[in-house]
């Protein structure tokens, strides 16, 4: 049936409705549609709550994906941090383990080191006794190297020096070939472990704790060593760890140079004071004077010229017998053609403090590259000391007797001044006539020879002593090349 016919139908069976039934059937309708219509308003309010809800539980679900992702990372870095210390630690466990060195002839030598040290410092007193202490404190560390790492005995010893981000052990990073191996870089001085690098074939990692333990360590502990690792460690490591050792091939060029040894030194903060800063320039002090030849870093990316802290630092090395060679350090941060004229008041400044070098070189250890040098390059002073020829038992010998005459000719000179002041007082005695002073005078005079008869007999004594102690240092020094512990 069309909708015409169901019209026409609907229209004939209205007009025969009566006017009260059409208004109730108009009625119905109209609530009806009312009903449709408030129904209809009702689903369309329930609808944008819904799409409002659906908005929010959007919103909150980007939200919960962000703090999950973040939750996510930071429990990565958590996870990361705690593998660190974990690591950190059984180090730490490694280090304060009772794996001590043990060399009786080193404790040898270091008794009569220690006993040398006490016969120093009675009464009496040198000129130059400082300088002399500081270099038997080198022989000691010396030896302790010979004795520990065996290696040391046909290397010669660079100390690389210089100030905080001179760039020292990158400059020395440069020289390694095996890319895994690196030294730790941006570690302030405080925290920094003092580090030699020995050129050899095989990779290896050892630490020497301050208790006299040695440790190896695996390749990854270098990359431990950063300063936000150190840093959240909670102690200084440095107090348990007196050094490192790391050796790997040292590579310049296409050549090995197998003879080579670098000494990587805290450095220090110019212009900083306090006990920290002190300390940090003793122990750069300490390590650069067991090196045979010094190399001095000056960062151009800070200065054009060596800083009158440098000079002043220089100035109380122990460089009668080294060779000190200047490297200005990250030259690729500047033009080249200020190079030379850098260079040039470089060379007037040692010049004007009477220091004497071998040569100075524009050097990039991260390019590792040299720009410019005066005197000699780098790369010819490095050949000549890996060629040099090093007696390192003779010049251990000639350092000691060196140190030894020192107190000997002090010590002469002050048993002559007592002699000839002895002498002069008995000739005045036996000149005057003793009847013609008085009982008081006399025995004063008396007195007086007999205090200087005393100390002729005790400096002596002292002479005898040092006699003694020299034989026994000679005796241990000969023990120590003679049996170096292998490890």
């Amino acid at each position: 049936m069309n909708e015409k016919v169901t019209q026409k139908i609907l229209r004939k069976a209205i007009s025969k409705l009566t006017s009260e039934e059409k208004n109730d059937i108009l009625d119905s309708q109209k609530n009806k549609n009312l009903e449709l219509f408030n129904e209809n308003l009702q689903l369309k309010r329930q609808n944008k709550d819904l799409t409002q809800l659906l908005k929010t539980l959007e919103e909150e679900n980007t939200e919960l994906k962000t703090v999950l992702q973040k939750t996510e990372e930071e429990f990565k870095i958590v996870k990361q941090n705690y593998h660190s210390l974990s690591e950190m630690y059984e180090i730490v466990k490694k280090v304060l383990s009772d794996n001590f060195f043990e060399n009786e002839s080193f404790k040898e030598f270091e008794k009569t080191y220690q006993d040398f040290l006490d016969f120093a410092n009675r009464e009496y007193s040198m000129k130059e006794e400082a300088k002399a202490i500081m270099k038997l404190q080198s022989i000691r560390d010396k030896l302790r190297n010979i004795a520990v790492f065996p290696s040391f005995f046909r290397k010669n010893i660079i100390g690389v020096g210089g100030s905080f981000s001179a760039g020292k052990s990158e400059f020395i990073n440069s020289f390694l070939a095996n890319k895994k191996i690196r030294l730790p870089v941006g570690i302030r001085p405080v925290t920094a472990i003092p580090t030699y690098v020995v050129s050899s074939q095989v990779v290896l990692v050892r630490g020497f704790s301050v208790q006299g333990g040695i440790v190896e360590f695996n390749h990854d502990f270098l990359h431990l060593l950063t300063h936000d690792m150190v840093k959240s460690f909670g102690f200084n490591l440095k107090k348990i760890l007196h050094f490192l050792t790391v050796e790997a091939p040292v590579v310049i060029g296409n050549n090995h140079y197998e003879h080579l040894s670098f000494v990587d030194t805290p450095g220090y903060n110019p212009g900083v004071s306090g006990d920290s800063t002190s300390k940090d320039k003793e122990i750069s002090k300490e390590f650069l004077n067991q090196g045979e030849s010094i190399i001095w870093l000056i960062g151009l990316d800070s200065t054009g010229t060596i800083q009158q802290s440098d000079l002043e630092f220089l100035d109380n090395l122990e460089m009668e017998t080294k060779r000190l060679f200047i490297v200005l350090n990250k030259a690729d941060l500047r033009p080249k053609n200020d190079l030379r004229e850098i260079i040039y008041r470089v060379a007037e400044d040692l010049e004007l403090h009477g220091i004497d070098y071998e040569g100075i070189s524009a050097y990039s250890s991260i390019r590792k590259q040299e720009y410019e040098y005066e005197k000699m390059s780098l790369y010819d002073f490095l050949e000549e000391e890996n060629n040099l020829s090093l007696d390192k038992q003779n010049e251990i010998v000639k350092e000691i007797k060196s140190i030894t005459n020192m107190y000997r000719k002090a010590l002469n000179n002050d048993l002559s001044e007592i002699e000839e002041m002895h002498k002069q007082l008995s000739y005045v005695k036996n000149e005057i006539n003793f009847n013609q002073l008085s009982k008081n005078s006399s025995e004063k005079i008396e007195n007086l020879l007999k205090k200087l008869k005393a100390k002729e007999n005790e400096l002596k004594g002292y002479i005898e002593e040092l006699e003694k102690l020299e034989k026994r240092m000679l005796r241990a020094v000969d023990k120590v090349f003679e049996h170096p512990k292998t490890i």
